[in-house]
């Protein structure tokens, strides 16, 4: 950061070892009538986490997340707001697949996990490096995967189409509210269903929850709407700070676009359709996967209500 700038918005980062453990902060500064506001984000960098074992999918979707991630083409979006863990989920793929055989290289800003197996670019913009220039470059490079940390604007989507539809492993981000609404905002921003539906293999949404303390959490009954019974909530202790949570819990929806939601898709089928025959055909939306975990006792029915609505 410039020190000496306030009439600005800026971007940095740092890292800093506390406690034997490292940890990435990554600043943003926005100008305002009276100072600046300040937010700063911490990422532990907790190589474990980059394990698809280990964040907590159901069975079903880590299998369609597993057998995804091995096919030689095609395209996997990842979708949520900022901070609700895509690029986590999107290392745990590259952790699992990289090896010496497969070249795997992707764009990044900034570089999250620096992972060995795998070429990671830096973007810099003011040496005439971005994100679509990166990716033209990278095509001629031979890759056979290529993660792409987020989709920005048509034209990048357009390479990244044609990248994955050209024999090539597309791992991707980008930012809307659920799986189902991905497909009408990558047609609104001007992919042809047809292309979409030759290379679309599938789309995961997530969030991070706040988690229970397990220390302090206890059973309560709640009524929510149609649903009832035993679920957990905490008051807090010591162990969680007296703020009832500790650590951060998965919950995700995954869309796996066979061959029958690719022909809806290439016949300019709408959201509901589509919707519809996933959920005839076993799709569970974010709100059903949260109400699981709530069940389970990882999360609060109110922390539900907060996040979803």
């Amino acid at each position: 950061l410039n020190v000496a700038e306030f009439r600005k918005a800026q971007d940095g980062n740092f890292e800093f070892k506390i406690d034997k453990e490292h940890y990435d902060f990554r600043i943003s500064t926005l100008p305002l009538m009276y100072g600046e506001s300040v937010v700063i984000r911490i990422l532990k960098h907790d190589l474990n986490l980059l394990n698809l074992n280990k964040l907590d999918f159901n069975e079903k979707d880590l299998s369609l997340l597993g057998k995804n991630i091995h096919f030689p083409h095609g395209m996997i979006l990842l979708t949520g707001p900022t901070g609700s863990g895509k690029s986590t989920t999107l290392y745990a793929c590259l952790n699992e697949i990289k090896s010496i055989q497969k070249k795997i290289i992707t764009v990044e800003d900034p570089i999250e996990y620096k992972m060995s197996l795998v070429q990671q670019i830096l973007l810099n913009p003011k040496a005439g490096l971005d994100f679509n220039n990166a990716l033209r470059s990278i095509l001629r490079q031979d890759p056979d995967v290529i993660m792409i940390g987020e989709i920005r604007d048509e034209q990048s989507l357009d390479i990244a189409i044609k990248s994955a539809l050209t024999g090539h492993l597309i791992l991707s981000t980008l930012h809307t509210n659920n799986a189902i609404s991905t497909l009408t905002r990558l047609i609104d921003m001007n992919v042809k269903p047809y292309l979409l539906a030759s290379s679309l293999n599938l789309i995961i949404a997530q969030r991070l929850l706040r988690k229970l303390c397990p220390y302090c959490k206890k059973q309560s009954y709640k009524k929510y709407k149609e649903f009832d019974g035993v679920f957990y909530e905490s008051k807090g202790c010591e162990f969680c700070n007296y703020s009832g949570f500790f650590g951060r819990q998965i919950i995700v929806e995954v869309l796996d676009i066979n061959d029958d939601i690719k022909e809806l898709i290439r016949t300019h089928k709408g959201e509901k359709q589509i919707l519809e025959y996933a959920k005839n055909h076993g799709f569970k939306n974010m709100f059903e996967n949260a109400l699981e975990k709530a069940k389970e006792g990882f999360i609060s029915l109110d922390e539900i209500v907060r996040v979803l609505g």
